[in-house]
């Protein structure tokens, strides 16, 4: 696609997206051999990811922890709801996830790690926990549980997982 790629995330079809800084979702419906534009996402996004229902959600930089949406695999986004955390801290590896559920989370700030999570379709976003100061991306595993990386002992480098069985109520190490 020619742009640096903020995220990529596969839906249920087996299709790719990809986030990129251009400002625009990237789509693949062969693995990756080539790619075609799909639609503005409204603004340079922090990452992306896909729920239940296929849809795409692409967390955006300096906007409040606003985030887009698309219902019709890319070709058209829409500015629904925002956390709100503020533009100076934006975590930047993989902040939004959608869990087995279809809840989505972000992860706000590198170093207070707030998380915020959606129970519909991110049109509104409560805080919900914090794994810990420094971590650096969120994931979900199989089984639905969210995952995040910490710093370890103030590293750059992530080395401890933790993870969260309640929804990112409480997190384990």
């Amino acid at each position: 696609s020619g742009c640096y790629p903020r995220g990529v995330v596969c839906n249920k079809k087996g299709e790719l997206f990809v986030a990129g800084e251009d400002s625009y979702c990237y789509k693949s419906v062969n693995g990756g051999a080539s790619w075609s534009k799909a639609g503005s996402l409204n603004g340079t996004p922090l990452g992306i990811t896909s729920d239940n229902n296929d849809y795409l959600y692409a967390a955006l930089e300096g906007t409040s922890g606003q985030v887009s949406r698309s219902t019709d695999n890319g070709a058209s986004w829409t500015l629904v709801g925002a956390a709100g955390w503020g533009p100076e801290n934006p975590q930047y590896n993989d902040p939004i996830v959608a869990d087995n559920n279809g809840y989505l989370y972000m992860l706000m700030d590198k170093t207070e790690a707030r998380m915020y999570w959606s129970t519909n379709l991110g049109m509104s976003w409560s805080h919900r926990g914090t794994p810990n100061n420094g971590a650096k991306g969120m994931g979900v595993s199989k089984n639905g549980y969210l995952l995040t990386s910490l710093d370890a002992n103030g590293m750059s480098e992530a080395g401890i997982l933790a993870y969260s069985t309640n929804q990112g109520g409480g997190w384990n190490t």
